[in-house]
């Protein structure tokens, strides 16, 4: 009589190693578009919060804050967010989840708000979304207006 083998085989362990590789690489994909999904939902918001800071501007000073082109957004000493805190419309200015100090409006991976004034009539705000899970809004950079 032959004694039962203890253990596993290589091919056992291969095989299970295969499948928690594959398991773990799908919850991995799964977690990363959620994450992407959540922050493209944020900066939508701060967007909204923006163009709302950005109407009580208007009414009290009569045009929108001259900045130039294509500022970058940090919520802390840019021309739009000094100008929003100094009249008290909006205490802070949020800026975009990823927090990508080194940023470039337009730039593909950059993920940054820009705000655009030339003589205060109107204004461009840039973003750019990570998926296209929000409705209406394709991945890439979108921009809205007054």
């Amino acid at each position: 009589m032959t004694q039962p083998q203890k253990g596993m085989t290589i091919l056992e362990i291969m095989t299970s190693a295969a499948l928690v590789i594959i398991i773990g690489g799908a919850f991995f994909f799964v977690f990363w578009k959620m994450s992407a999904k959540s922050r493209d939902l944020q900066r939508e918001q701060d967007v909204k919060q923006i163009q709302n800071a950005l109407n009580l501007y208007i009414t009290s000073v009569g045009r929108f804050p001259v900045c130039g082109g294509d500022l970058i957004v940090n919520g802390i000493d840019d021309c739009l967010t000094v100008e929003l805190k100094r009249l008290g419309v909006l205490a802070g200015v949020p800026a975009d989840p990823l927090k990508n100090k080194d940023g470039k409006c337009g730039a593909p991976d950059s993920h940054v708000y820009c705000y655009g004034s030339l003589d205060g009539s109107d204004y461009v705000l840039k973003y750019n979304l990570e998926t296209d899970g929000i409705a209406g809004h394709a991945s890439g950079w979108n921009s809205v207006s007054p």
